[in-house]
């Protein structure tokens, strides 16, 4: 996220935060910041400013994209904009369809995408909007353009946890391959998760932070049931009379009902039901 800068001692705070550095300096910022005459760690972060208050959230450095989070929908992965870099002459401007076009373009037959930063960064969005591109630059078929896009809310379920950072923050990493036929078309797509953070199950969790989503979800369907409070749409009135889940309502129910990890900073149970029923959607 863009860090604000604090005055200098002795001045007064001002009302808009100031990028570091000299006034009026590199008001005219490239896109490739290797293009600048001198590149100390001020001026890229002055740079990354400048362009962040344009709303300009990407900058190249050299093959490297930098993404300053906007915390806000800023454009950026609307599907007019998605097909503008999926088109035969793609804009040059940095964007992280450019960075996925250039790394398609590259010699060989396999090609590779590094998506990282610190918690908070972005990087769960980024993904998601990689493979939506993808599907739309690949010409995937629309079921297959389905699945890639609904994989993200499950993953995110099933490991991603609230932090004091993040309210939807990854504890694992996710290798992703997708695989293209000779022509370019998708043809499918696997995933291997690695480092999911045991600690969050098993582990005595800090102040203010939850164990993964998933639990949350599932306990709020279940009490749902339970008590007859499903909201009064089909999904959930096909739910409430199946017996498969009457049995786990029976069995699972009590277990995390009486869970104390689960009573700590507990999301509201009508998020969690929304949450759930978009959750088998995607299943």
């Amino acid at each position: 996220a863009a860090q604000r800068w604090r005055a200098e001692e002795g001045e007064e705070a001002a009302s808009r935060c100031e990028p570091p550095g000299a006034p009026g300096a590199l008001q005219d910022v490239p896109d490739d910041l290797l293009e600048l005459e001198d590149l100390s760690d001020t001026d890229l972060l002055r740079a990354l400013w400048l362009r962040y208050e344009r709303k300009e959230i990407y900058t190249w450095v050299g093959s490297v994209l930098v993404s300053v989070n906007p915390y806000r929908d800023v454009g950026s992965f609307r599907h007019e904009v998605a097909s503008r870099y999926a088109s035969a002459e793609p804009p040059t401007a940095p964007h992280l369809y450019a960075a996925a076009t250039a790394a398609l373009a590259d010699d060989g037959k396999k090609h590779a995408l590094l998506i990282t930063g610190e918690s908070g960064a972005g990087k769960t969005a980024a993904t998601a909007a990689v493979l939506s591109f993808l599907a739309v630059r690949q010409s995937s078929t629309e079921c297959l353009r389905d699945r890639l896009q609904r994989s993200t809310p499950v993953l995110a379920a099933f490991g991603n946890a609230q932090t004091r950072q993040n309210t939807n923050s990854s504890r694992f990493g996710k290798f992703i391959e997708v695989h293209l036929a000779a022509d370019g078309e998708v043809l499918g797509a696997t995933l291997q998760p690695y480092m999911l953070e045991a600690s969050r199950v098993s582990g005595n969790l800090p102040a203010g932070e939850r164990t993964y989503h998933v639990f949350y979800l599932l306990r709020a369907a279940l009490r749902a049931v339970h008590w007859g409070a499903v909201p009064a749409t089909p999904f959930w009135e096909k739910l409430a009379v199946a017996s498969e889940w009457a049995e786990l309502v029976r069995v699972g129910g009590p277990a995390l009902a009486s869970s104390a990890r689960l009573a700590t900073a507990a999301p509201e149970d009508e998020c969690c039901l929304d949450g759930f029923e978009a959750l088998v959607d995607g299943l």
